[in-house]
């Protein structure tokens, strides 16, 4: 119940920014992607069949780095700052429905039910680490 409570407030705040009504940005789809972006999917492809690294800070920087990239590629584009802080949320909401699919497939993998209560503390710390940096909207400016 309590992952519930959770990912409830990421859901809730995740759809309030995409309901901001700014729309004037690149489509993220319609860029190549970065090497970043390649590095967190390799990260989740391992993370889904079960390979979990010791620690997720090396996904976390890499997430807000992403982040970052997205909106300073917008800001740098558009010269629009809401639109910047948009993109950014947008790829953050994009990178935890990401981040949730992967750590979902690591979960059910899991052998043992402590494993997998371990597993969902991650997640839960893990997306909880980006809401933290994405609520700041200072994503953009870094």
């Amino acid at each position: 119940m309590k992952s519930i409570i959770i990912i409830l407030p990421v859901t809730i705040f995740f759809h309030f920014i995409s309901l901001s009504g700014c729309n004037n940005f690149t489509d993220q789809t319609d860029r190549v992607k970065s090497a970043n972006d390649i590095l967190i999917r390799n990260i989740l492809l391992k993370m889904s069949n079960g390979e979990l690294e010791k620690s997720d800070e090396n996904l976390i920087e890499l997430i807000k780095r992403g982040i970052n990239e997205e909106a300073n590629f917008v800001k740098n584009t558009k010269s629009n700052p809401r639109a910047s802080s948009q993109a950014g949320a947008l790829k953050a909401q994009s990178l935890v429905a990401e981040v949730t699919a992967a750590y979902t497939r690591a979960i059910f993998k899991s052998k043992s039910p402590e494993e997998a209560h371990g597993v969902l503390k991650r997640f839960q710390n893990t997306i909880l680490m980006i809401v933290e940096f994405t609520k700041q909207g200072k994503f953009s400016l870094q």
